[in-house]
């Protein structure tokens, strides 16, 4: 019994990573057609970037000190559609790798059957 409530646990962390990610997918091509249209009737490319994309939701990227923050500056310096869109498929793919989908099961329960 604990076994199948443990699935099911995974089973449903699976399915949330595999629709965040397909959130996230499809969210990058659609900041990035933000950032055309506001080309387009600007004439000025606005650049979103990862930190810009944060402190919609207040978080603050403080300026570079040491070493470590310097990294973090060039990581927060990624075009946000760019980001979006590589950790989307990430996502999906990690949850379709965790998720499993019952093909373990059906292959224990064939090595099972051929002794």
């Amino acid at each position: 019994m604990a076994e199948s409530r443990g699935f099911n646990v995974v089973h449903l962390i699976a399915t949330a990573m595999v629709a965040a990610g397909l959130a996230a997918t499809v969210l990058g091509p659609l900041v990035l057609l933000v950032e055309l249209f506001e080309w387009i009737t600007r004439s000025e490319w606005p650049g979103l970037t990862v930190a810009d994309g944060l402190s919609l939701f207040g978080v603050v990227h403080e300026e570079a000190e040491t070493e470590s923050q310097r990294l973090q500056d060039v990581l927060m310096a990624l075009p946000l559609s760019v980001a979006l869109y590589f950790t989307g498929l990430f996502t999906f793919f990690s949850g379709i790798n965790i998720g499993d989908w019952g093909q373990a099961r059906d292959l224990e329960a064939q090595f099972l059957s051929d002794d």
